[in-house]
Order: C-alpha cells, then structure tokens, then sequence
C-alpha cells in the first residue's frame, strides 16, 4: 500500500512483540490501539489507559496469542503468519469511537461498492453505497444504517484502492477518515470468511455481476493436492515450468 498508494497515512506504530509479558504500558500514550496480527477481531481501544490495568492486557494479549484462527471458518491463510502483539495509535474519529470504517468493494481494480460500518461493538450498522456515494438497500452483516455524506478523504481512499488492487480480480480495500486524512486498515479478498448472508438476497446478484473471474474453460494443471501436503499440513506451491 505504502508503495501503491503514498498519499495514504498509516497509524503510528508505538511498539511490538511476540510476547505479551513484554507489554510496556508506562511508556505507551494515554490513548493506543492494542491488537494482534492473526486473526480478527483481536483488538481493543484504550482511549484513556487510566481505565485499565497492564495485568489486565497483557491476559488478553496472552489468550490472543493462543487462539488458532485457522480453526475459524477454516482461514487457512492465517496459518503460517508469525503471531505477534502491537499497540498502535488511536486515531482522531470526532468522538465516534470506534470511528466509521470505510470498507471499498474493487472488482477489477475498479471501486463499484462501498460499505460504511458505523458502532461496532456498540450497535454496529452498516449501510452500502455505489461507486458514486449514492445509498442502496441493503447490508451484509449488521442492521441497516441511514446513510451519511461521504468522508472528506474518500477520494484519496477511491485512489490508493484500485492502485492496490491491480491486477486482482477482487479486493476488499478498508480506511478510516481521520480528520480528512485517509487511513489505511487492512486488504482482504475474503470478507467475513466469505460466509455472510447477504439480506436482501437479491445482493448476492448486485455483487456478483461485478466479478469478472478469469477464463474457466481454459484447463489448469493437474495437482495431486494429498501427496504434496507436507509434515505441517502445508500444501507447498505449485512449481511453473
């Protein structure tokens, strides 16, 4: 993204580690972002540090780092990555915590959905637009919420999108406006595990008439998958001649 996409701020990274007992909560800011990096959902705001204690962290940090996400609606791709802890910093929302996460649809390195969640945690909404901010029924995994004028930045997040994702048929690009300044969250090509219900059903067409996947009447190779698995339960990739 950093490479793709420049104009887009990224929060500040205040410390890491494999081990939550390394947590250094004196040092840290009043106000962090404590995550981690293997799964979803592995993430807490501490607007006010006061209100919280390092024990109780570094517990949480702890049963974090022994989830095992891959057993979560079988996420193989979280398998391998090396686990780890940060704390990040909490970015400006105008009150509204956690602030409105702004995730883009990129079908084709083209935007052609954009769906604003709003309250997570708290009363979580969604609410769905098209390429051109206007609103559409609709929601993939919350209430419907009412729809909003668009962020000062999303422009700037229309841009760093379809510069990330070109060259793939699917992307699901997500920023937050902090102050005007778009952020960067995360790239996902399968959200919600790809298992969400889409309410009215008739989303699922919306969504899939913006998929264009490559040529399957073209013959692929053939891959005997159960003898290359390796003593990890790994499937190595495949070799190209």
């Amino acid at each position: 993204m950093r490479s793709a996409a420049p104009q887009i701020a990224f929060p500040e990274l205040y410390w890491w580690s494999e081990r939550a007992d390394e947590l250094p909560f004196d040092a840290l800011p009043s106000a962090f972002v404590l995550k981690a990096n293997h799964g979803s959902g592995f993430n807490l705001l501490v607007p006010d540090k006061r209100s919280v204690s390092r024990a109780s962290l570094v517990a949480l940090a702890r049963r974090w780092l022994r989830s095992d996400f891959t057993h979560v609606g079988r996420e193989w791709a979280y398998r391998n990555v090396r686990r780890a802890i940060y704390a990040e910093e909490l970015l400006p929302c105008d009150g509204a915590l956690p602030p409105p996460d702004f995730k883009l649809f990129v079908f084709g390195g083209k935007v052609r959905v954009i769906q604003v969640d709003e309250g997570r945690g708290v009363r979580h909404t969604q609410a769905l637009y098209d390429e051109r901010w206007r609103f559409f029924e609709g929601t993939v995994a919350a209430e419907q919420g009412p729809p909003r004028p668009p962020p000062k930045s999303l422009d700037a997040m229309v841009a760093a999108a379809e510069a990330a994702s070109a060259g793939v048929d699917f992307v699901r690009a997500d920023f937050y406006d902090a102050g005007g300044r778009a952020c960067f969250g995360e790239l996902t090509n399968y959200p919600n595990k790809g298992v969400s219900r889409f309410r009215p059903a008739t989303l699922d067409t919306r969504f899939g008439e913006c998929l264009r996947l490559d040529d399957a009447t073209k013959p692929g190779p053939t891959v005997d998958y159960a003898a290359r698995i390796d003593e990890n339960g790994v499937i190595p990739p495949a070799k190209t001649s």
